[in-house]
């Protein structure tokens, strides 16, 4: 009680749209080891999503270009609206399992990683599966980055940071954001607003 903890700012990293088109444009199929990282990753450019529930997202909870869910770490209920590519991913994960005649359980999990028994999970063995899944991910995403050809250090949460960077870059208010991201606190969402008051004052550089 008598120790105050004080916020370190740290580097946002976020992709441009050249290099989101990069990992895009990456053929891999639904038998490549690499392909769901691939898609979760992704995903979260095109959604803002928090790993830990992108993991656990249901398909109850998709509702056709939108996703009501229970957000993990604020235990706050949300509605979140989907732009056409993340609409487009999940319809095609849809329609790749109709194919193969499997039935859409509305209380399956929309992106297979987490182990089978995970419902039945105490909150931290629950924890524990959701890192250990991330960090899997996290290392298949540095294999798709040397394939692609980018030098940045991308993980899920690079995700997050390129998609409040690009709204905010394009004109997004900071408050819509705030609710995109489900930041219980503004001043939060403030730091992706000085990630590209950063990058304006470098351009600016380039005329001195």
């Amino acid at each position: 009680n008598n120790i105050k903890l004080k916020l370190q700012e740290t580097n946002r990293e976020h992709l441009t749209p050249e290099e989101i088109g990069k990992i895009e444009s990456l053929k891999l199929t639904p038998l490549n080891r690499l392909y769901d990282a691939k898609e979760i990753f992704l995903f979260e450019n095109y959604t803002g999503i928090r790993i830990a529930d992108i993991l656990t997202l249901k398909w109850k909870s998709y509702q056709g270009k939108e996703l009501r869910f229970l957000i993990r770490k604020t235990k706050k209920n949300t509605i979140l609206p989907l732009c056409d590519k993340a609409d487009r991913m999940l319809q095609i994960r849809q329609h790749r399992l109709r194919h193969h005649k499997i039935d859409i359980n509305p209380d399956a999990y929309i992106f297979n990683i987490l182990p089978q028994n995970f419902e039945k999970l105490n909150a931290e063995e629950a924890l524990n599966a959701i890192n250990s899944s991330t960090a899997i991910i996290n290392a298949k995403l540095k294999e798709i980055a040397v394939a692609v050809g980018i030098k940045k250090k991308i993980s899920t949460h690079v995700g997050r940071h390129t998609f409040a960077t690009t709204l905010i870059s394009r004109g997004a208010g900071i408050y819509d954001v705030q609710e995109l991201l489900g930041h219980a606190n503004i001043k939060t969402t403030m730091i992706y607003a000085k990630v590209i008051d950063e990058r304006k004052r470098k351009v600016i550089n380039l005329l001195n």
